[in-house]
């Protein structure tokens, strides 16, 4: 911001000025002292008025005159003072313009620096906006696609996708003894299954429509019988530890419309195998 220009401040040049305007003003006042003592002394000689009065009243004027060029002293140091002060509330004046002017310029370069930002920000913005925009179109693209899909997306399972729900069973030896027996434990791991060759529908797809599974044992060994998974993410896993085998039944628990499948076998403790469909 440019502001109007300061002129230079001259102590010397400001004296001058002083010399001369305290000569204007007081060169009038001397000179009329110096006429009134010539009137004076010519009142005084033409009355007879001794010298020594005449001297005497010339000192009182000589006096007047010393005062006055005391009082003219007086005058010009307080003018000079009065000028000094001029020049240091000047010069803090400028300092202060000169702070004020480089807090401005860098107000301006944080201002540039924040727009520069907000215009790099908005145009990230945009861009994300644009790939939102092209990615929700994808994604309607394959929605559409798969619509057009037959039975991708069942509201009820077919008869395919029910024959083929399947239980799994999966033996694993320990080496923890039976106690009272030559023979060793068998961790039995069971999981619902789909057989991919017979369902018309993926297993995810399937399997959602599962609500539970019961697993079934015989009540001569276990207590209770009856056990129940929902744990659908594991694939409604159970597993218990025996020592022989012994039948088994699983019943899966169907929503939408809500039917019971059920799987039935002898539990295997060598291999894997599944439960089949029971005969009921």
């Amino acid at each position: 911001m440019n502001g109007p220009t300061r002129p230079e401040m001259d102590v010397d040049s400001i004296r001058t000025q002083l010399r001369v305007e305290l000569k204007e003003q007081l060169g009038p006042w001397v000179r009329r002292q110096f006429y009134i003592i010539v009137l004076v002394g010519g009142v005084l000689g033409a009355l007879g008025i001794p010298v020594v009065v005449r001297l005497a009243v010339g000192d009182l004027v000589t006096a007047e005159l010393q005062s006055s060029k005391e009082d003219l002293s007086a005058i010009r140091a307080e003018a000079l003072d009065a000028a000094t002060d001029a020049m240091v509330a000047a010069e803090k004046a400028r300092m202060f313009t000169d702070d004020a002017t480089k807090e401005l310029e860098e107000a301006r370069e944080s201002i540039n620096v924040a727009i520069a930002e907000a215009d790099a920000a908005a145009a990230l913005a945009q861009q994300a906006a644009e790939q939102a925009g092209e990615a929700l179109k994808t994604a309607e693209e394959a929605g559409q696609l798969v619509n057009a899909i037959p039975n991708t997306s069942p509201d009820v399972l077919t008869g395919n996708d029910k024959a083929a729900l399947r239980v799994r069973q999966e033996a694993v030896r320990t080496n923890d003894s039976v106690p009272g027996r030559d023979s060793k434990y068998v961790e039995l791991y069971f999981y619902l299954d789909v057989d991919s060759e017979k369902a018309d529908h993926p297993k995810s797809r399937i399997i959602a429509h599962v609500d539970k599974v019961e697993y079934i044992f015989d009540e001569r060994w276990f207590k209770p019988p009856v056990r129940t998974s929902t744990e659908r993410f594991e694939d409604f896993e159970y597993s218990t530890r025996v020592w022989g085998p012994t039948r088994v039944k699983a019943a899966i628990y169907l929503t939408d419309p809500p039917e019971i499948l059920v799987r039935e076998g002898l539990m295997n403790l060598n291999e894997t195998t599944f439960l089949k469909p029971s005969a009921n």
